[in-house]
């Protein structure tokens, strides 16, 4: 009686309109639902999505280990800039090896086969490395202005920061799975769908407020505050540009004789201190030109992201809480939905980008632009003309160091005619 009563159970109304709207796309009734499926509204499309997905994922995997690799081979991990871009690897890598193949997956395959397991930890995993991401960026952006109002004083112990940041990411992303069902068709239809299941967000009130509030609290709030923090930074560059190159300069011509300044190598990438010990005021200062570039590269990386986050961010913390899905509207967001993704996640390709325009030579950039410049033969035409400009300009100087020697000869003769002259009147 107990088996009877325990397959009886009714399925909660709450999920038979999620249930209904599953079931709706099956049109054929014999298929079997406990193996995986591609969706139908994307099956035309979906060779174009792994191809790219593919890409992304593949080139963001590469970048951010060639970012790590390059930064230990340059001993630059013990500049705390540098531990924050390691998280930011790091992050990207979770990201490319593990969230995007599972979402790609999810986002594809129409019956859910993953189980429950998957189902309530999937969530979790989505969302703690992009939690990562914004929150290294955010302390980034405050360890650059506590640098850059007092650049004597110690730096934040970036490896005790980034550890947090991952910390925070999970606590922030712990509550999902209050808010995620897995319903086991097994136990409402045992001999039918015996190991089919669906998992559903469990879209209640306090739900809403939960993805309203993590809207404002890790996307509007963190970028809000980098805009504030890299606006101040950029003032404080402008104000002390002039009064900060007057006291480089004369730092550095007191400091010369005494042979008490030194300076870093500014081809690295580092925040490029020029820590000249001033002897008469006892001051700090830095490398202003450097710092300028520093400061460009680091705002476009928060820029990056936050653009690219920002269409994704929108659909799935709120958009989706006022639109509702149908069997007739889930071909447009299936696609829209996964563009989107797509997106939020080029960032993981983009900030390499921006971290090795940083760090790189103009040398070494200049060789990458011409190696991938399709139209060399330009290229070579300018070269051939900036040749023979300089030719011209050797030429011209060559003629005038010889004119200047003949005038200087013809001189130096008449003045010893001159003086020929003198001696025999003398006599």
């Amino acid at each position: 009686m107990a088996e009877e009563e325990e397959d009886s159970t009714p399925i909660p109304p709450k999920y038979l309109e999620y249930i209904t709207h599953v079931l709706m796309g099956k049109r054929n009734a014999s298929i079997d639902l406990s193996k995986p499926y591609v969706k139908a509204s994307i099956f035309g499309v979906y060779p174009s999505i792994l191809f790219f997905y593919g890409l992304l994922i593949i080139c963001g995997t590469l970048s951010n280990i060639a970012i790590i690799v390059t930064i230990f081979r340059r001993h630059l991990y013990t500049n705390p800039t540098h531990c924050y871009v390691i998280n930011l690897a790091l992050a990207n890598i979770v990201k490319c090896v593990f969230v995007l193949p599972i979402s790609l997956a999810i986002m594809l395959i129409e019956n859910w086969v993953f189980g429950s397991f998957l189902c309530y930890f999937a969530p979790i995993l989505q969302d703690v490395p992009s939690h990562v991401t914004m929150l290294t960026l955010f302390m980034m952006a405050v360890d650059r202005y506590k640098y850059l109002l007092d650049p004597s004083k110690d730096r934040l112990p970036a490896y005790v920061f980034a550890t947090g940041t991952w910390l925070s990411g999970i606590c922030i992303a712990l509550p999902y799975p209050i808010y995620t069902t897995y319903i086991d068709f097994s136990r409402y239809f045992k001999d039918q769908l015996n190991g089919v299941g669906i998992c559903v967000l469990n879209l209640a009130d306090d739900s809403h407020d939960y993805m309203r509030s993590l809207f404002f609290l890790t996307y509007v709030l963190p970028l809000t505050a980098m805009t504030y923090l890299y606006i101040k930074m950029a003032r404080l560059l402008e104000e002390n540009q002039k009064p900060l190159s007057i006291s480089r300069y004369e730092t550095g011509s007191r400091t010369s004789r005494s042979g008490s300044s030194y300076r870093n190598n500014s081809r690295d990438g580092r925040d490029d201190l020029l820590p000249t010990l001033n002897l008469y005021f006892n001051e700090v200062t830095y490398d202003m030109p450097q710092e300028l570039r520093t400061q460009k590269y680091l705002a476009m990386m928060p820029t990056t992201y936050g653009i690219c986050m920002c269409p994704l961010t929108i659909l799935t913390r709120l958009a989706n809480l006022a639109v509702t899905e149908t069997y007739d509207n889930t071909a447009h967001f299936d696609i829209t939905y996964g563009c989107f993704v797509w997106i939020a996640f080029l960032p993981t390709v983009l900030i390499p980008a921006i971290y090795a325009a940083w760090i790189l030579s103009t040398e070494t950039k200049t060789r990458f632009k011409n190696y991938f410049r399709f139209s060399y033969r330009k290229q070579r035409s300018q070269t051939s003309a900036e040749e023979s400009q300089v030719c011209e300009m050797t030429e011209t100087t060559e003629e005038r160091r010889n004119s200047f020697l003949s005038d200087f000869n013809s001189f130096n003769s008449g003045h010893r005619n001159s003086e020929a002259i003198m001696r025999n009147r003398d006599l």
